[in-house]
């Protein structure tokens, strides 16, 4: 069992929670807010985290180097675009209040890098 790995599948799980639950209070608290065109994309990068972290655990206990990659190269893809489409439309408020996410991202990514580095050296 790698330990890195299941932890940042359990990391990724919670970070899913906690997108659900933040965006359920802050951005669709009421009908009006909810556009579709909004509200579906945001709930399935939520199912996305979910089975990252599902897939990140399945690979600490049964480790798929493939797998760990591939999972790595979309946070990292869903990071860079939520970033660039930041910046592009000069949203520069919401990358400061989404700071901590960025930081809980990056242990996730750190967790990663490093379980994978332990697995290629047994």
């Amino acid at each position: 069992m790698n330990l890195l790995i299941v932890i940042s599948g359990l990391l990724l799980i919670a970070l899913c929670i906690l997108h659900i639950v933040f965006g359920e209070k802050n951005y669709f608290n009421t009908k009006e807010k909810r556009s579709i065109a909004d509200y579906v994309p945001y709930h399935q990068i939520s199912v996305v985290m979910f089975l990252e972290g599902a897939g990140m655990i399945y690979s600490g206990f049964n480790f798929n180097l493939q797998l760990s990659v591939f999972i790595l190269l979309l946070i990292l893809a869903s990071l860079t675009t939520f970033a660039v489409i930041c910046i592009k439309e000069n949203e520069s408020g919401v990358i400061k209040t989404s700071i901590p996410q960025f930081i809980l991202f990056g242990i996730v990514i750190l967790l990663i890098v490093l379980g994978i580095s332990q697995e290629m050296t047994f």
